[in-house]
Order: structure tokens, then sequence, then C-alpha cells
């Protein structure tokens, strides 16, 4: 399970959906849809609830990063290890600048 808050960044959604993988979406916002209903046994898509609400929010967020095909892991952006090396980086520097490029 997951507690999302409005407060996750971008970077936040992206690692996410990585942990998450996008075919399981679908099935993961049911289950916690069906564990929201079961503590306050009624369909909360039907009720104004925060929970429900949370949950649209960041069903959005991921849409909206998945829309705009953001890199969600190292492997996605344009640069990698060797264009660091040739610009003059070297060891831990590589990785600390790829994952501050990813974020």
């Amino acid at each position: 399970m997951f507690h999302y808050e409005s407060n996750w960044t971008n970077a936040a959604i992206r690692r996410f959906i990585v942990r998450v993988q996008k075919e399981n979406f679908e099935d993961l916002f049911d289950l916690r849809l069906a564990d929201v209903y079961r503590m306050h046994n009624k369909d909360v898509r039907k009720h104004d609830t925060l929970t429900c609400q949370n949950l649209l929010e960041l069903k959005y967020h991921i849409d909206e990063e998945l829309k705009n095909q953001n890199a969600l892991s190292l492997k996605d952006l344009a640069i990698n290890g060797n264009d660091i090396i040739s610009l003059g980086g070297s060891g831990k520097q590589i990785g600390i600048i790829l994952n501050q490029l990813l974020d």
C-alpha cells in the first residue's frame, strides 16, 4: 500500500511510477479504493472524502508525468556517464550529477 500526500514532488511521482510500473496502476488504485471502502463501509468514489480526492490528485499527477514523457530512470536521460566524463567529471561525481539531472 501507499500513502500519497499532495506535497509529493514531480520526482517523487516519477519514482512512484517506476516502483509500481505503469501496467499495475489500475489494479493498485482499485485495491486502494477497496481498502478505503472497507475502512469506511461506503463507496468512497461516491463521497467527497479526502482519501478519494488524494487518489484522484495522484492519478492526475501520474497522467501528467506520463504525458510529458519525462525521464523515469537514469537510462531515460539524454546524457550518460560517458558524456559527463568527457566534460571532466569523474568518480562518484558522475552518479551524483546523473541523479541530480534525473530529479
